[in-house]
């Protein structure tokens, strides 16, 4: 959190397996968010809001069943949210996501209505 951190996420933090939290927001990285980050099957806590990450968010995510809060918000992530998200045996914990102020594509709100549910706190504003 707010350590001047610059370049990509290293795709080694997915070797982190007993990492619980991960917070780099509010620095200066770019790139896309590793697929790699989807093995941290302990993370409960995700927040890689407020930097200039771009690409789609990686449907490995979809495998931390421990999730419990995802914000992404204020990047530069494009796409849609990926469809393995949607299976009723991933991220049963996740409580908050977060993916506002991006440039995601069109939020299908039907289409996501269990994943809205589940979650009780999904934001999306100021997408496109």
């Amino acid at each position: 959190f707010r350590n001047d951190l610059t370049g990509t996420i290293p795709t080694e933090l997915g070797n982190l397996n007993e990492l619980v939290r991960l917070d780099l927001s509010h620095n200066q990285l770019s790139g896309a968010i590793p697929e790699s980050l989807g093995q941290l099957l302990n993370l409960k806590f995700l927040h890689l809001n407020a930097n200039q990450i771009d690409g789609e968010l990686p449907p490995g995510l979809a495998k931390l069943r421990d999730l419990e809060r995802f914000s992404v918000d204020h990047n530069r992530l494009s796409g849609n949210l990926p469809d393995e998200w949607l299976d009723p045996d991933c991220l049963t914990k996740l409580v908050a996501l977060d993916v506002s102020d991006n440039q995601i594509d069109q939020v299908v709100i039907n289409k996501w209505h269990d994943m809205i549910t589940r979650t009780g706190m999904f934001r999306a504003r100021g997408i496109p």
